[in-house]
């Protein structure tokens, strides 16, 4: 669902495009979703965009409680090869495109032709997928994800069709 969401459903003019699933990382593992970011407010083409690596966690998934290490172990298993990831990815991304598999407008899939990704890892996102994540669970371990050494390269998204009252905003305070 993620990958649809974002590369066929043009009218959420999404800001993230999968490219392929289970990305190795060495012997440490695999990424369960690699892709890219476009951001909106600034597209333009011949933009160096970066490479996004992430993983996915269903509910209370016990995992949860390690992430931290699992997240650590890849990014040191890919530290040496994350040139040749983000030049794998951008061919990926051509064919993509040349194959249909990335629903846009016409002009949006132009520029996305001309996009290079970065071959810094310094400017790689890691994303932590928390879909139906119960938020009273103590298993997401915050403090030691952001002691990593590029905890300010993780993003966290939490989203899912399980609902808590908790993760309501109301519209008007009472």
């Amino acid at each position: 669902m993620i990958i649809r969401a974002n590369n066929y459903e043009p009218r959420n003019n999404s800001e993230y495009y999968i490219l392929d699933r289970q990305l190795t990382a060495g012997k440490a593992g695999r990424f369960d979703l690699t892709g890219i970011y476009w951001g909106r407010a600034q597209r333009r083409k011949g933009q160096e965009v970066p490479l996004c690596l992430m993983e996915v966690k269903f509910a209370l998934n016990p995992d949860i409680q390690n992430l931290h290490e699992q997240i650590g172990r890849y990014y040191d298993a890919i530290r040496e090869q994350a040139s040749v990831m983000a030049e794998e990815a951008e061919e990926m991304l051509r064919q993509k495109i040349e194959l249909g598999h990335i629903n846009q407008p016409a002009n949006r899939l132009e520029a996305m032709k001309t996009l290079t990704i970065s071959r810094d890892i310094g400017k790689f996102q890691f994303m932590l997928f928390l879909i139906d994540y119960n938020p009273h669970s103590s298993l997401l371990n915050l403090e030691k994800i952001n002691r990593l050494p590029f905890a300010h390269q993780l993003r966290i998204y939490r989203g899912g069709f399980a609902l808590w009252h908790a993760n309501l905003v109301p519209l008007m305070s009472t």
